[in-house]
């Protein structure tokens, strides 16, 4: 089974049209692809960088986040400042 031919330049602007990521058609419009190897390129160096990224910040907040509350340990409630008057 053969495919039709597209134009690079078809799939490309086709490719541009249906991105929603706005960072990604920015890379793009820096490297301005030729064709659908070098856009292709683009893409899989985006994605690696981004996943690379997200990995990176994703651990780091895994550090800074606040134990969750299993109520495990003991508890003394609320603090109440007032003093009690001694009975003798």
């Amino acid at each position: 089974m053969e495919l039709p031919h597209f134009l690079d330049h078809n799939v490309i602007l086709a490719f541009v049209s249906g991105t929603t990521c706005n960072d990604l058609v920015r890379q793009l419009g820096w490297t301005c692809p030729q064709t659908v190897d070098e856009l292709m390129d683009v893409v899989a160096k985006y994605a690696a960088g981004e996943e690379a990224v997200g990995a990176f910040f994703s651990h780091e907040n895994d550090k800074r986040k606040a134990p969750a509350d299993d109520n495990e340990g003991p508890s003394r409630g609320p603090k109440n400042n007032k003093k009690k008057k001694k009975a003798w």
